[in-house]
């Protein structure tokens, strides 16, 4: 039920919104960034194979348990012909994870005994229980890795490389070590970011474009980059605004209303990771006339040349304006909570959430 409070608060939500647009029409931009336009209606027939990755993950939270699945999916392409890139299911690989964190303190249970350092066990639970979200993001992001090392190795094992990779999501988020206390849950789950780590560089000296492909982000390397060079400013003060609406406001100057060519923004180099020490190269790109922006990253640092010859690549699969392969690896990962839930049936585990009178009323 929406009450009236509910649509009242709204239109506080638009004015707010309104006045942020109306200090994002104050930019002031000084940049000496190119945009580098690409040529479109590239044949596509040598850009193959190509591998492409997602992933999804769906949790119940039981009052015994909170139960995850995740499934991760690195499909690989061919050209063939007048059908263009097709799946070949038999060369691609799904990886899924399915796991119960328990609600539970019992030593014995967790491989204690009483006359050892029980506490630590109980803490160790407790903060188990406590970022479960964050534990099924890592294990998300190993699967994906995983995925497309397996996917990269059979291309191998055929005498083949990838001439594009393709990983949904940007690569900070890739890199990033979210556990990093000394206790055995973090320890394990660094041991297998380290893993995850290795085989990414892995993937990225085999193919010919490892991509990070984001279509939001929380970081703005370009906006702190053109502050730090005193480049943009909203009423004479510097300021730090989304990238997506620097681009923007870049490409409305030098293009008026059609803006939206496809191309990319000469590269950015933000500060080698904190956690890996590895070097980054990121863009900002257009891939098809009146399509989004999307944020790209990528391992090492990729000259300009470098990447017009990926982003020239990307825009010849992407009529859309989106990848074609990363769309179809989404829609082959994507988990629905009614599955869980189906699933949970099948096999006679229906157990209460304590939502259920809710959920039988509304």
């Amino acid at each position: 039920m929406v009450s009236i409070e509910v649509l009242q608060s709204f239109d506080s939500i638009k004015r707010d919104i309104e006045r942020i647009v109306g200090i994002y029409d104050r930019i002031e931009i000084e940049e000496d960034l190119e945009w580098n336009v690409v040529e479109e209606g590239r044949d596509a027939s040598r850009i193959s194979p190509v591998i492409a990755t997602d992933s999804s993950f769906i949790g119940k939270h039981l009052r015994i348990a909170y139960i995850y699945l995740i499934q991760a999916t690195a499909l690989t392409y061919f050209y063939n012909g007048e059908e263009g890139l097709k799946i070949d299911w038999g060369m691609s690989v799904i990886k899924v994870e399915s796991r119960v964190i328990e609600n539970i303190g019992i030593p014995e249970y967790m491989g204690g005994s009483l006359a050892g350092n029980v506490g630590d066990e109980f803490r160790a639970r407790d903060r188990e229980i406590k970022h479960r979200r964050r534990i099924v993001h890592h294990v998300s992001k190993d699967l994906e890795v995983g995925a497309t090392m397996d996917a990269v190795d059979r291309l191998v094992d055929r005498g083949m490389k990838p001439v594009l990779v393709l990983m949904d999501g940007s690569l900070n988020s890739f890199l990033a070590l979210r556990f990093k206390k000394k206790d055995s849950l973090s320890l394990k789950l660094k041991r297998s970011w380290s893993r995850r780590i290795e085989m990414l560089r892995k993937i990225d000296s085999l193919a010919e474009g490892l991509v990070f492909i984001s279509k939001s982000t929380t970081l703005q390397p370009l906006a702190y980059m053109l502050v730090e060079s005193g480049k943009i400013k909203i009423g004479g003060e510097a300021a730090v605004v989304p990238d997506y609406i620097v681009v923007e406001r870049i490409l409305k100057k030098r293009y008026g209303e059609a803006w939206r060519v496809p191309g990319f923004l000469d590269p950015i180099y933000p500060p080698r990771n904190k956690d890996t020490g590895d070097e980054m190269t990121i863009t900002y790109a257009i891939f098809s006339r009146g399509g989004p922006v999307y944020q790209l990253s990528l391992l090492g640092r990729h000259d300009r040349k470098s990447l017009e010859k990926i982003v020239s690549m990307i825009n010849a699969i992407s009529p859309s304006g989106y990848p074609e392969p990363l769309r179809h690896a989404h829609a082959t990962s994507k988990l629905s909570h009614s599955v869980l839930d189906q699933l949970l049936s099948t096999h006679n585990m229906l157990f209460e959430s304590g939502r259920e009178v809710l959920e039988e009323w509304i």
